[in-house]
């Protein structure tokens, strides 16, 4: 049934039906990419974090076996952690 020439309907479903799946599917993708944003950062934030205690691990190394001195390991720990 049409109503001045505007469709109630398409392909036999109708258009409230069509625009609440629209609405529903377009939030289910705006959470879904927030979710996955969030994952994304919690997980650059892990890494970065082990990238440094790596670093730090590699520092303390080379300043047992006598490659840098204590002022040297200082100078970089502190560079690191800023």
């Amino acid at each position: 049934m049409e109503l001045a020439g505007i469709p109630h309907s398409i392909f036999g479903i109708p258009l409230d039906a069509l625009l609440v799946s629209a609405v529903l599917l377009f939030l289910l993708l705006v959470v879904g990419l927030g979710v996955r944003r969030q994952h994304h950062h919690q997980r650059r934030q892990t890494s970065a974090k082990a990238d440094r205690d790596d670093a730090l691990r590699l520092l303390r190394s080379r300043l047992e076996c006598g490659a840098i001195s204590q002022t040297e390991f200082e100078r970089l720990r502190r560079s690191l952690e800023s």
